[in-house]
């Protein structure tokens, strides 16, 4: 097991990075349309659509988030059907996230929410089975519950029958006093990147990577007034990985720009920065983010709140949350996962990866970067109300909101 990112080495790569890209200049952004030799519009519209899974360069399993609705679109003969079906039952979903293609001939639908069971589905004849990886069934069901939001949460697979995971939160810890087990309370620091074969139920810690967070975990008492940590957003230099179809994993550092590459081969990982040019954060832009950040997260909870009412028949009460707002940073970090919010997508050895061009912040700008030489080949910009969802050897796949906030998908072919 590998440990990448260790604090001296990243202390030595931020003070060299700063120093070495301080007047770095960088070509401007390409826009998507330009790059594209044309542009497809696929069938249908989806009210927030996930990443897809594509398979023969003519299939496309689609999840629709907000629907609970998966589809099945036939790019050759140009047309879309339900595909799957939603329950409990075997190979069927509660809740969708994105597909990815696990096999030859099978999709994996991610849940929405943490380390549930996950169905694998045949995309011919729409029949799957539902897995779960295995857990310590010696634990009371009480302590099984708490640990399992700090089991794994399996996002990406590759197409030799693996699945790829972390944990969200930290461990729990037990209360000192009563020896019962605490919930986690925060998300961790390091994270281990766990793979999963459900052939064979084998589960590997593959290594530990920093995850750019430095969250301190709350005390009860501040818990128990609802008293939360403002996330940092695209303000955090928050690292992400990737796992390609062949299985290399792809871990990068967003506060250096360091690339690392761990071959499904088992050679030494391979390690490479890109350059960058450093941008101050505003007082205005980071000013209006706090607003949208702590003010968001009380609507949503009062919005909770009601349709917990709703539901019970009765007026729920709980105090609003109270949000700890950090420092300022000075500078945004070069890459742009947003805790999570954003993922790289590969097409054999060119990885997009989300970066940082502008303050404040702004979605939509990916370097194509090829992990075989170790260079950034291109940086392309997407339109506003535009997300990158999928990336193959036919284009990227773009979902593209309209004036009704109904999602469609276009296929900008290179």
């Amino acid at each position: 097991m590998k440990r990448l990112f260790p604090p001296l080495c990243l202390a030595f790569l931020l003070v060299a990075c700063g120093t070495q890209d301080s007047h770095e200049t960088l070509p401007p952004p390409v826009p998507i349309a330009e790059w594209a030799s044309r542009v497809d519009t696929l069938l249908g519209t989806y009210t927030t659509v996930a990443g897809p899974a594509e398979f023969h360069d003519s299939l496309l399993i689609v999840p629709d988030i907000k629907d609970r609705l998966v589809w099945r679109i036939n790019l050759t003969r140009g047309t879309r059907a339900a595909f799957g079906s939603q329950g409990g039952g075997p190979g069927e979903y509660t809740m969708v996230s994105t597909a990815a293609v696990v096999h030859r001939d099978s999709v994996v639908i991610f849940q929405r929410f943490g380390p549930t069971p996950f169905p694998v589905i045949d995309v011919v004849t729409g029949r799957g089975r539902t897995h779960t990886p295995a857990t310590d069934n010696s634990r009371s069901s009480t302590e099984a519950l708490v640990l399992s939001v700090s089991e794994p949460w399996f996002k990406h697979a590759d197409t030799l029958g693996a699945l790829y995971g972390e944990p969200l939160l930290a461990p729990p810890e037990r209360d000192s006093a009563t020896g019962r087990m605490m919930p986690p309370r925060k998300r961790p620091d390091t994270a281990p990147v766990v793979r999963y074969v459900p052939s064979t139920g084998r589960v590997d810690t593959l290594l530990r990577y920093f995850t750019g967070r430095r969250e301190e975990a709350l005390t009860p008492d501040l818990i128990r007034q609802n008293v939360r940590l403002m996330g940092l957003g695209p303000y955090g230099p928050y690292n992400g990985w990737h796992v390609t179809r062949e299985g290399d994993l792809v871990v990068v550092d967003a506060a250096t720009y360091t690339v690392q590459l761990h071959r499904a081969t088992h050679s030494e990982p391979r390690e490479f920065s890109l350059a960058f040019a450093p941008i101050a954060v505003s007082d205005s832009g980071w000013s209006a983010y706090v607003e949208r950040a702590t003010q968001g997260g009380v609507a949503q909870f009062a919005k909770s709140m009601s349709d917990m009412s709703a539901q019970m028949g009765k007026t729920m009460g709980a105090p609003m949350p109270k949000y700890i707002v950090p420092e300022k940073p000075e500078r945004l970090p070069p890459v742009f996962f947003g805790d999570g919010s954003f993922q790289m997508h590969s097409d054999k050895s060119i990885v997009w990866i989300p970066v940082h061009r502008t303050d404040p912040p702004r979605v939509g700008l990916w370097d194509l970067v090829d992990i075989d030489q170790g260079v950034r080949t291109t940086t392309l910009e997407l339109p506003p109300n535009h997300r990158l969802l999928h990336v193959s050897s036919l284009g990227a796949y773009v979902a593209a909101k309209d004036e009704d906030d109904l999602e469609r998908i276009l296929l900008y072919r290179p």
